[in-house]
């Protein structure tokens, strides 16, 4: 008989080739770049007899018949792996906040790897977290808790069973900030405290800490000829005599959890990024998306001239389980593949979308040495190029409505910009 081959990609799996006769059929596999999830489709010419084994799926024919059907078999792995004879659960982990600009793209990234993932939110009934609850196929592997980072009791519950914890729940203040204690540094010391000593309780083996480039950055000791890496740290006195609270929580918040973990042996990890741009998930706007739709929109704030560093949300999310997944991870990380002044920010973006009005009142300031992304980019950390980043955002942003009409008229500069622009 004439044989006939077909070849499928399942969704989210394997490419897949089908070659059939009357008499056999065999396929292979190949993987790919999603291995989440296994189809394979199968069209043949006979009646068989299927055996299934592990790892091994046999057809052999059983009679001659002319009747074609087909077969559709799906295999959903769960953790991938399979322990005497059973399937084995999938990773468990946990997010704090995660219904944030990066936490959401974090829990997507896990989800569509096979963990299960625990997610903290101080109200998961919010309407902001409702994507959340949409993100496809793959829901039943999400699991939404009801805690805040300083109530320690609810985020031992939504540790119970995690092998690891990502901490990424902390405040990042759009206005001028009137009281650091309550609105940033409680939230961010106290909270990650809470976090790592409930990681200790409940046997996590691994904590990754989202921390800043505000913990790197500010510091005007540090060589101006020289690039920052991870030994180098913002100043918190200087922070604090600028008022600079945020980069201040952000500080002692990092400082604190690498001494814990060397004092306790706990696993932990550090993440620096510094400006986060990209696509939204969730339904509300972040911070530093605000600052990208300011300088497109532009307004009645001064500008600096200043380097800013900026990281894709998507190649955070990636680093972030990079971190985690790699044995030889340790100590901190920065995050900040892309550089740019305020000027050629706006000179980029208007080749791009000559349309928008762009701030123009940007002053000229003293540049600043630049950051090392170098230690993670050892790791594997392949990110995006910037064109890529700003054209997914501002694909957005033009599709939410955020970059016309009242939108435009009303935009300001986010006070923690406005701070660390005069820095």
């Amino acid at each position: 008989a004439a044989a006939s081959s077909s070849s499928e990609k399942g969704t989210g799996g394997r490419d897949v080739r089908v070659c059939s006769t009357a008499r056999s059929t065999c396929f292979c596999s190949a993987p790919h770049r999603s291995p989440g999830r296994v189809q394979i489709h199968f069209c043949f010419g006979a009646d068989f007899l299927i055996d299934f084994h592990i790892g091994l799926l046999v057809l052999r024919p059983a009679t001659s018949s002319s009747a074609y059907f087909t077969v559709h078999w799906w295999w959903r792995r769960a953790g991938g792996r399979r322990a005497g004879g059973k399937m084995a659960p999938p990773r468990r982990v946990c997010v704090t906040g995660g219904g944030g600009f990066i936490a959401s793209w974090l829990v997507k990234l896990l989800l569509s790897r096979g963990y299960a993932v625990h997610a903290t939110l101080r109200d998961p009934c919010d309407p902001k977290n409702v994507h959340l609850k949409q993100m496809g196929e793959v829901r039943e592997n999400l699991h939404l808790f009801k805690a805040d980072v300083l109530d320690y009791d609810a985020l031992t519950r939504a540790f119970e069973g995690c092998e690891g914890v990502f901490h990424l729940a902390t405040p990042v203040p759009e206005d001028k900030i009137v009281d650091p204690e309550s609105e940033v540094l409680a939230p961010a010391v106290k909270g990650t405290s809470n976090v790592l000593k409930a990681c200790s309780a409940m046997k996590v083996q691994k904590v990754i800490v989202l921390s800043s480039n505000a913990a790197v950055d500010f510091n005007p000791n540090w060589p101006q000829d020289k690039l920052k890496d991870e030994s180098c740290w913002s100043d918190k006195d200087f922070c604090q005599e600028n008022q600079d609270w945020y980069s201040v929580a952000k500080i002692v918040a990092e400082q604190a959890s690498l001494e814990y973990s060397e004092k306790h042996g706990l696993n932990v990890v550090t993440l620096c990024p510094p400006l986060v741009f990209g696509p939204l998930l969730q339904p509300t706007v972040n911070t530093s998306s605000k600052f990208l739709i300011y300088v497109i929109n532009g307004g009645p704030d001064v500008m600096s001239n200043k380097l800013w560093h900026i990281v894709d949300v998507r190649d955070v999310a990636d680093a972030l389980l990079l971190v985690y997944e790699k044995a030889e991870s340790s100590g901190r990380y920065i995050c900040a593949p892309n550089s740019v002044c305020t000027k050629d920010l706006v000179d980029l973006l208007r080749k791009m979308y000559p349309q928008y009005s762009y701030v123009n009142n940007i002053v000229d300031v003293d540049r600043k040495a630049g950051l090392s992304s170098q230690k993670l980019k050892g790791l594997g950390w392949r990110p995006r190029k910037l064109e890529e980043t700003l054209s997914d955002s501002v694909g957005c942003y033009e599709k939410a409505g955020l970059l016309q009409g009242s939108a435009g008229r009303n935009c300001r500069l986010p006070h923690l910009f406005r701070l660390a622009g005069d820095q």
